[in-house]
């Protein structure tokens, strides 16, 4: 949420939280998106911000203080979040397609987010709710994905080398998906789709497979069984 007011003809932007208190002010920004740039490149922590459904589209957001914010329906196509802490952030439905490289955000709120082409490498999801996701075409080598829900998520073409699993990907969509060497001892993956997936060398002891779709995946040195 933000507020323009015009005194002694300056323009302020502000940034508040949910409950109207101002967590940065701004006086040359023109737009909110110039505005949230200034407070991260001066170090402000933007916490709790309400940013629901900003144009955020190619802001440089490096590193930034987001935890707990408010970024649903944000567009976040082509920004740059490498670094971004966003623990416990709502990103239900935000679109985002940039540079989320060791973004941390654990716990966020990302339900039916759009992260199709998203560099998410070594990214911290831990617990985040990804369910109906679209994460087509992300790079998400390296990430820790551990107890996130990613049930009916879309992660066709996603790179998911050296990825974390341990939770649910029941009826995820992984058609083609990499996987090599993918973590997901224990993992849900009831019904999920992983024709022509790479599964070389994955971790998939304890993990449940019945009905998953394995046509054409690559199981090579893969662990199926814990013994």
């Amino acid at each position: 949420m933000t507020t323009k007011t015009t005194m002694s003809n300056t323009m302020k932007t502000e940034i508040k939280n949910k409950y109207g208190d101002v967590l940065f002010v701004s006086e040359t920004a023109a737009t909110l998106k110039d505005a949230v740039e200034e407070a991260v490149k001066s170090g402000e922590n933007l916490a709790g911000a309400n940013l629901r459904s900003a144009n955020l589209s190619r802001a440089e957001l490096p590193d930034a203080e987001l935890g707990g914010s408010h970024l649903s329906g944000a567009d976040l196509r082509a920004a740059n979040l490498s670094g971004a802490d966003l623990t416990l952030a709502n990103l239900s439905g935000a679109v985002s397609t940039g540079d989320s490289r060791a973004t941390y955000l654990p716990g966020a709120d990302l339900h039916g987010a759009d992260l199709s082409g998203a560099k998410l490498t070594a990214a911290n999801l831990a617990g985040a709710n990804l369910c109906s996701a679209d994460l087509s075409h992300a790079d998400l080598s390296d990430a820790d994905l551990g107890g996130s829900h990613l049930s009916g998520a879309d992660l066709t073409l996603a790179n998911l080398s050296g990825a974390v699993f341990t939770d649910d990907l029941r009826a995820a969509y992984l058609p083609g998906a990499d996987l090599r060497g993918a973590k997901l001892s224990g993992a849900k993956l009831t019904a999920a789709n992983l024709a022509g997936a790479n599964l070389r060398s994955a971790d998939l002891s304890r993990a449940d497979l019945s009905d998953a779709e394995l046509e054409g995946a690559n199981l090579t040195g893969a662990i199926l069984d814990e013994n």
